[in-house]
């Protein structure tokens, strides 16, 4: 790639970091649009017909388009962008291809079938019904080997991880491209007595974590295991919360901070010695970098960092200039080409679009920062102590960056934002790199004393998990603070959110667009214009949100639950059958500026079905709480409520949200607004008018004739909502 070959005398950076982007963004792009068109195209059904149909497809578009480059653009510069781009995408149709034709023909064939396979446990949870399995096909069998599927067992967990079992199941395969992002390409429902371990085998994963546990107490242990292997099953709820309201949840998952941080830390160790061995260092910090990838399970953002210090350990061994944008651009292409459905991966997207924000505009935020009168005066007293005020000027940028670079994705996905996210990251971040060294020796010396059993080693190994608590206390201490302030995360589930963010990750790098060239004053003026239009930009949307919501009646259907919300209002029906859904329902409550709730009503009797319900309470009061009087549920929900009195739900009647009434029937909750009636009976929505039905709304999607003042639209999370304009009629 050009990012990897001797400089050019007179070539701009970014003239030379231009193929490698642009190759990559072709590479990309043709795969985006290639996946959903393999997935729908009617191909030959045998599989060397495919490949001749496709191939010749490609060959006549690459000579159409060469044709037409060749005669229609006379710059040369041009010509070879299009070849370049000509090239790439033809590469990324054949790769993809073959990559798809790998896999998901063996895996239709085998949808709805009872088929015997042979797997490899990588993470076994006990569930309410039984247990479930993430497993690794190995050997033959009916999928191909290497896949990775979840098993649902009626039993008792019959192996660990690392295990290997045996079983027989009926497959199903028709599976989103969410999970296929995770290399998850298959459920598997066992029957009873067809599940059984055929070898015990502890991982090293699995050894490392039994250590962590043996040292560590909470909350530091749920710290620990995040950090080093992205487990979150230790660390408790509250703890979780605090760290996503000060925006460093991203430390429990293992990204590009950890891999980063861990190569620094080899290639310091490595480095010392003689000078024309120096280059081989980064070579040798290779090792314990991709073994730790393969610890923490080859997930995307440290696959991608672990290429990227790859690639950059082999430029510096052969002499050429390393070059970040490059990298990161071939780790993209390279992971795509191994794994297509990778696009999908919300940690892909991640990753590479902040890593992308990081590179382009730390530097020139730093040189804004430090150009600020009170950092030049901390810079020009600070003297030989000066790179410390630097260190957090490239934090603080480096913060700023993925902070505004992560906004509309974080919104899309998890209508959420951390809003001191910055303060945080200045606060904690530097913790965390002594955490994972410390941390990981002493787990070391744990498995070392395991295997010769000298005391000292134990001694030394409690020692160093003493010191890395401290740090761990240290981020937890700094993330409660930082949540403690007002409005530490921003909440917004529209389209306008969204793309408000991408506006503002657009004003961001047209700010730093050239900016080594401009002057002081011209650098203080681009940066407060920069955050007149952000402020102008987010300030528009919010109000435009606030005066479209006004009077607006929302129903938002989960899976066993309707949130209505109006005019800051809300009410809860139904059942919370898990921490999950109590998570997303206040979600969408924050979302629609929600503080307490009007009513909450459930007609469970048994806590199996809603034991998320005491979770919702925590978080947002109820006027008024209606529950059944009798069951094992009637205690769960008067613990949760305190001395507040709880209502008997039959025959129930309650007027809220401005003129809705719930009403308790034989045959559900009714719910009335205006002419339009709602009824919910167990997780069947319907919405009738008085002579026919209008609408059938449930958790798998939604039907409805359009009348006056009625729209329907779906939320970013895909859940099915009702939007009602207020009219004031009679019920």
């Amino acid at each position: 790639m050009e990012g990897f070959t001797a400089a050019k005398p007179g070539a701009s950076r970014w003239e030379m970091k231009r193929p490698a982007c642009l190759a990559a963004a072709s590479f990309l792009g043709t795969t985006t649009l290639f996946i959903p068109l393999y997935q729908g195209w009617m191909l030959p059904q045998q599989s060397p017909g495919k490949r001749i149909f496709c191939l010749g497809m490609l060959l006549l578009a690459l000579l159409a388009a060469a044709l037409a480059a060749q005669f229609g653009c006379k710059r040369e510069v041009w010509r070879c962008r299009i070849v370049l781009v000509l090239l790439s995408s033809g590469t990324a149709v054949l790769v993809v291809f073959g990559s798809l034709e790998r896999v998901l023909p063996a895996v239709r064939a085998a949808d709805g079938r009872q088929a015997a396979l042979q797997v490899e446990v990588l993470a076994c949870d006990v569930m309410d019904y039984g247990s479930r399995y993430l497993v690794r096909t190995v050997g033959r069998g009916a999928l191909p080997s290497g896949l990775k599927g979840r098993v649902y067992s009626l039993e008792e967990p019959a192996a660990d991880e690392g295990d290997r079992m045996e079983l027989t199941a009926r497959l199903e395969t028709k599976m989103e491209n969410d999970d296929r992002s995770r290399n998850i390409f298959f459920y598997a429902f066992t029957e009873e007595g067809t599940l059984r371990r055929t070898q015990k085998h502890q991982t090293v994963r699995g050894r490392m974590l039994a250590a962590a546990d043996s040292l560590y107490d909470a909350p530091v242990l749920g710290m620990v295991e995040g950090v080093l292997f992205g487990e979150r099953e230790e660390i408790d709820r509250h703890f979780a919360q605090m760290l996503e309201d000060a925006g460093l949840v991203h430390i429990l998952s293992v990204s590009g901070i950890h891999i980063s941080l861990l190569s620094a830390f080899c290639n310091g160790v490595f480095s010392r010695g003689e000078d024309n061995l120096r280059r081989f260092t980064g070579l040798l910090a290779l090792l314990p970098v991709w073994s730790y990838i393969a610890l923490a399970q080859f997930a995307p953002s440290a696959v991608r960092a672990g290429l990227m210090a790859t690639l950059s350990a082999v430029g510096l061994l052969l002499h050429r200039e390393r070059d970040a944008l490059s990298a990161l651009a071939v780790s993209a292409v390279a992971i795509v080409a191994f794994s297509p459905f990778s696009l999908y991966s919300v940690s892909f997207q991640l990753s590479f679009w902040v890593t992308l924000g990081i590179l382009l505009c730390t530097s020139p935020l730093t040189q804004m920062l430090e150009q600020l009168r009170p950092v030049a005066f901390l810079l020009g007293r600070a003297g030989k102590r000066s790179w410390q005020v630097r260190v957090v000027c490239a934090t603080v940028a480096a913060s700023i960056a993925a902070t505004v670079f992560s906004l509309p994705l974080m919104l899309f996905y998890f209508q959420s934002a951390a809003v001191w996210s910055v303060l945080s990251a200045v606060l904690a971040l530097w913790a965390v790199s002594p955490l994972m060294i410390l941390s990981m020796l002493s787990i070391l010396l744990k498995l070392l004393f395991d295997a010769a059993g000298l005391s000292i080693l134990l001694l030394a190994a409690r020692v160093l998990a003493g010191v890395a608590g401290l740090f761990a206390r240290w981020i937890l201490l700094c993330s409660r603070a930082v949540a403690l302030l007002p409005g530490a995360l921003f909440f917004a589930d529209g389209l306008p959110a969204v793309l408000c963010g991408f506006v503002l990750v657009a004003l961001l790098v047209l700010a730093v667009r050239g900016f080594g060239k401009l002057t002081v004053l011209q650098r203080r003026r681009r940066g407060a214009c920069l955050l007149a239009c952000s402020a102008l930009c987010l300030s528009v949307v919010q109000l435009g949100s606030l005066l479209a919501a006004q009077g607006v009646l929302h129903i938002f259907a989960t899976d066993n639950a309707l949130v209505l919300t109006r005019d800051g209002q809300g009410a809860v029906i139904g059942n919370i059958a898990s921490d999950y859904e109590a998570g997303e329902i206040e979600t969408i409550l924050r979302c629609q500026r929600v503080r307490s709730l009007e009513a909450l009503c459930c007609t469970a009797e048994d806590t199996g079905d809603s034991q998320g319900i005491d979770l919702l309470l925590q978080a947002f009061p109820a006027k008024v709480v209606a529950a059944p009087q009798q069951g094992s549920f009637s205690a769960h929900i008067r613990r949760a409520v305190g001395e507040q009195e709880v209502l008997d739900p039959e025959g129930l009647q309650l007027e809220l949200l401005g003129g809705v009434t719930l009403r308790q029937t034989a045959d559900g909750v009714e719910i009335l607004a205006g002419e339009k009636k709602l009824l919910k009976t167990g997780q069947n929505y319907a919405i009738i008018k008085q002579e026919a039905c209008d609408a059938v709304l449930s958790p798998n999607g939604i039907w409805l004739r359009e009348g006056p003042g009625m729209g329907v639209f779906d939320t970013l999370q895909q859940n099915p909502v009702l939007k009602i304009e207020w009219q004031a009629t009679s019920v």
